[in-house]
Formats: structure tokens, sequence, C-alpha cells
């Protein structure tokens, strides 16, 4: 059978019989309903890119880039001609977005040492008073302990 000049639902349907698929087989492992590929075959719509990439994932179909609709070469030659200028644009709106990120999360660390830098010195300066009665506190133990130990030693006559 020659299928040179027609339709695209026409070789669809000519590589889904010749693969041994149903329409309900091919739309499964195409992840389609089945009214599209019975639709597409019989010319009542036209397949939408993504119908197309999905039909073409179909390995038993063997569907190559030439049988594709012309509408479909010729944008996938377009995105092929600026696939270098997308990168591009694509990686240097990654690497800025992680830039943000490391900064926002660079950002978010410093903010959680400087809270917690500022509630140590808050703790230290409510245990400074403390401190300071300790420091008061320990000349008078000494004083009381050396009382202690004179009023403890053994008294000679």
């Amino acid at each position: 059978m020659s299928i040179q000049g027609s339709s695209f639902g026409t070789l669809l349907r000519y590589r889904r019989e010749e693969a041994y698929l149903s329409r309900a087989t091919l739309a499964k492992l195409a992840k389609l309903s089945e009214a599209t590929i019975k639709f597409i075959e019989t010319d009542r719509t036209t397949p939408s890119r993504m119908t197309l990439l999905a039909l073409q994932s179909v390995a038993a179909l063997g569907l190559k880039d030439e049988e594709m609709p012309l509408e479909f070469r010729q944008s996938r030659r377009n995105m092929l001609r600026q696939q270098d200028t997308l990168r591009r644009v694509l990686d240097r709106q990654y690497q800025s977005t992680e830039l943000m990120i490391r900064e926002s999360v660079l950002t978010e660390i410093l903010e959680y040492v400087c809270a917690q830098l500022f509630r140590l010195k808050q703790r230290k300066d409510e245990l400074t008073p403390e401190t300071d009665t300790m420091a008061s506190v320990e000349p008078q133990r000494e004083q009381i302990t050396a009382g202690v130990e004179r009023s403890a030693a053994p008294v000679v006559r």
C-alpha cells in the first residue's frame, strides 16, 4: 500500500494496524483518548503539537520527523534553530534563580544567627547582676568561713 502523499491520519491508521494495535491500545500507550485517535485517522481533526509528540513517543508506530505534518516539521526546525538561544536564556534564568535562593538562604541563616546572639547577650545581661551579687557574697562567705575555722580551733590554755 502506497502511503506517499496521503494524509497524516491515513499514515497513522496504517502504522497502527501494521503494529497490530487497536485504537484503544494506541490511545493508552500515547496517553490520549480513543476518540482523538479516531478523529485524527478519519481526518476530522488536525492533531496538536503535543498530540503529535505523544504519538511519536509510541515506539511501535515508528513515526519519523519527516512523516509528520508540515507544520510540525517547520515548528520543530524553528525550535532547533532557537535551541541554543533558549538554552542560554534558561541557564541565565536558572543561575539567577539559584543565586537568589542561595542569597535568601544565607540571609535567613544570618538573621537566625544574629537573633541567637542577641538572645545570648540578653541572657548574659540578665545573669550579670546575679554574678555581681555572687561576687559581693564571696568575701562575706570567706569571712564567715574564717570565723568558723577560728572558733573550731582547739583552745590551748
